[in-house]
């Protein structure tokens, strides 16, 4: 077997060396970030017919070898319609730097990260590959939340307003701790961040839900809550706002509760834009806490009443049991003064923690129209304010209607006689309208009937109307009546009218005809002693000479 020249091997020798040195070094740059990601914002898209914004983004890379090394930085694998250059570098030895370069991205993804390709870090030189990593797209919402605004009452009872800018925190805490038994309102401010010049079908967000689901049901009254709220369609740098109210339950037990919020909607390519967040709070008891959770007045608005009542519940919320609670309702003018002391209530962990109370008070009658609002004032300790409302109360001035004159009282009166005499007659036939009558019931039974009867008439006929549209409609139907009755009169008279004619222009036919008859019989006898004297002048003419 040959064997190789010395100083040939020797050559080959040293050059393996300077590449295994070189090899050795380029293989020390590495990317320093856990990932490589893009920002992709699209409120970039200021034009109708634009396609891509250019994204920056940028990677970390450390030369942990002894020489400096030229590295070139290539995106492949990416989607449709996605650009990006080749980018090149020179890292001295132990040197760590960051890389810029740009990527033309089109509107075709939605909010959140997804995965687009893959970086690749080579050797300028050899084109080894030196490095790799998934390339992500982070996309922002173009539907933002852009703030919350959170009323609620804090265990003292003081009313609390809490403002969040939503946009770059997630986790989201009231500052106190919720009185349980009040009522908690929530605004939720929302925008659509697409530029307005952008195309305006692909900028307009449609499908806009609200969603919110609570950790716990047993925080609301009834256990129940919509977790599902809409809002219409947003143009582009249009905003809209929504307000949701909830109680929470008095009967609650105090602990922590979370609120996941998700507000979602798709632009015009279809693609999903979604935020989410989260809201804590607590709910917390105070030892005394004693409220009047009732308070009505029946009538809230009077006129012509006599008389009004009020009804109040109150409960106990607190840790405490209450022994001398009292109760202080009062108005001067309306002359209300009352004064319930020493109720005794439970804690709230115990059954029979309310007190159910009601009163009434009569109007005076010269008092002006006006309001005149009730003070409830509720006490513990005897001297303690607890809890206080005023219950809103009407006075209007009292209208009463017109006095019916004598003539229409009476034309009035008329048809109830009518059906008094006709109820009494069915009585007395046995028509059954007494309790135990029958078609031939004795004297007694019929005078029962007859006294039920009438009975039942006056009730209907004397029961005094309750409202001014009562009487008005009572007055109605007395106008119709006795138009009814009028008209009917008025036909009466004229038929009659035209019978009593009738018969007069008979008899007086039958008279004349009689006279007639009467007046032939005489013409006869007149005639025929005028012919016998014709006659006998006639014999006597011609017998003269």
């Amino acid at each position: 077997m040959a064997s190789f020249n010395p100083v040939f091997r020797h050559l080959t020798i040293t050059l393996l060396l300077i590449l295994i040195t070189t090899i050795g070094a380029a293989a020390a740059v590495q990317i320093t970030d856990e990932k490589v990601s893009i920002e992709v914002d699209y409120n970039q898209f200021t034009e109708e017919s634009q396609k891509q914004i250019d994204v920056n983004g940028k990677v970390n890379l450390a030369n942990d070898g002894t020489e400096s090394t030229q590295v070139s930085i290539e995106l492949s694998n990416l989607p449709t319609d996605y650009q990006a250059g080749e980018v090149t570098a020179t890292l001295a030895a132990g040197e760590t730097k960051t890389i810029s370069f740009t990527v033309k991205v089109p509107h075709k993804k939605g909010s959140g990260e997804s995965p687009i390709g893959t970086l690749t870090v080579k050797d300028a030189l050899t084109k080894q590959v030196l490095a790799s990593k998934t390339l992500t797209q982070n996309t922002k919402s173009m539907l933002i939340l852009s703030e919350l605004k959170v009323e609620y009452t804090d265990k003292n009872g003081k009313i609390q307003t809490q403002q969040f800018a939503t946009e770059k925190n997630a986790e989201l805490t009231l500052d106190n701790s919720l009185k349980p038994g009040s009522e908690v309102k929530m605004t939720f401010d929302i925008e659509n961040l697409f530029d307005r010049d952008y195309d305006q079908d692909d900028a307009e967000l449609v499908d806009l839900e609200l969603e919110i689901e609570p950790d716990d049901l047993d925080l609301f009254v009834d256990r129940e809550f919509d977790e599902i709220y809409t809002f219409d369609d947003l143009d582009a740098q249009k905003k809209d706002s929504k307000v949701i109210t909830f109680t929470i339950d008095d009967e609650v037990d105090p602990d922590e509760f979370v609120f996941e919020i998700t507000l979602s909607a798709e632009d015009g390519k279809n693609l999903l834009h979604e935020v989410k967040k989260e809201l804590t709070f607590s709910v917390e008891r105070i030892r005394d806490d004693v409220r009047i959770t009732t308070a009505e007045i029946t009538p809230a608005t009077a006129a012509c009443e006599q008389s009004a009542s009020v009804h109040l519940i109150i409960k106990n919320f607190g840790t405490n049991d209450q022994e001398n609670v009292g109760l202080i309702i009062f108005n001067q003018k309306l002359g209300v003064k009352e004064n319930i002391p020493d109720i005794s209530l439970p804690r709230s962990s115990k059954s029979g923690n309310s007190y159910d109370f009601t009163t009434s008070f009569l109007i005076p009658k010269d008092l002006p129209p006006g309001a005149y609002p009730l003070d409830v004032t509720l006490l513990i300790r005897k001297n303690q304010d607890s809890d206080r409302q005023i219950i809103p109360f009407k006075l209007e001035k009292c209208t009463l209607p017109e006095p019916v004159s004598a003539e229409n009282k009476a034309e009035e009166n008329e048809p109830a006689k009518t059906l008094d005499k006709t109820v009494v007659s069915a009585a007395e036939k046995g028509l059954g309208l007494a309790t135990g009558g029958t078609a031939g019931g004795d004297k007694v039974g019929d005078k029962a009937s007859t006294s039920s009867a009438k009975t039942a008439l006056v009730v209907q006929t004397v029961e005094d109307p309750y409202t001014n549209d009562d009487i008005a409609a009572a007055l109605l139907i007395t106008g119709m009546v006795i138009i009814l009755a009028f008209i009917t009169w008025m036909l009466v008279l004229l038929f009659r009218g035209v019978e009593q004619r009738t018969k007069e222009e008979e008899t007086e036919n039958e008279k004349f005809n009689n006279e007639e008859k009467q007046k032939k019989p005489e013409k006869a006898v007149v005639d025929q002693k005028s012919d016998k004297k014709s006659i006998n002048k006639n014999k006597l003419a011609r017998e003269e000479p």
